[in-house]
């Protein structure tokens, strides 16, 4: 961590695969990072009590709302586009990571009425999400509305 404060580079891109860390020390680098715009987490190797990749951490990706990992109002790698994840979790809360998805996406509908607030960060372009060790779920596509939002479950 003190590597990044110290030399303040412009990340852009992110890909962790099978890295052993702490779902609040990720939240911790990802507030260094300010800069990126994609960021991809690959953990299928680790069992999922040790993955970075909890129902917390997709709480602090909310653009527009506090969590137990990031309590400050600031949004946490706020100039995120592409988003990747791929766990080998086997339950999920699904509306947290629907929820966390509509923070950082404006519906084509959304941007002609004035009613709705547009999220504090740029519109999330991609979104990839990939269950390993489970079967499909209810969650919903949103792909349709303009956002490239993949979901895959266990094949």
């Amino acid at each position: 961590m003190e590597f990044v404060q110290r030399s303040s580079f412009p990340l852009t891109t992110l890909h962790l695969d099978s890295v052993g860390i702490a779902d609040s020390d990720l939240v911790d680098l990802l507030r260094q990072v300010s800069t990126l715009e994609n960021l991809a987490i690959i953990d299928t190797t680790t069992e999922y009590k040790y993955s970075p990749i909890t129902e917390q951490f997709i709480e602090s990706l909310n653009a527009s709302r506090k969590s137990s990992l990031r309590p400050e109002t600031k949004p946490l790698v706020p100039h995120l586009r592409s988003l990747t994840l791929v766990t080998s979790a086997e339950a999920f809360q699904d509306q947290l990571v629907m929820k966390m998805v509509d923070s950082r996406w404006i519906k084509p509908t959304s941007r002609r009425r004035s009613t709705r607030k547009s999220p504090a960060v740029p519109c999330l372009r991609q979104f990839t999400m990939r269950f390993c060790n489970r079967e499909g779920s209810e969650m919903e596509k949103i792909e349709r509305q303009g956002m490239r939002a993949v979901i895959l479950w266990k094949q």
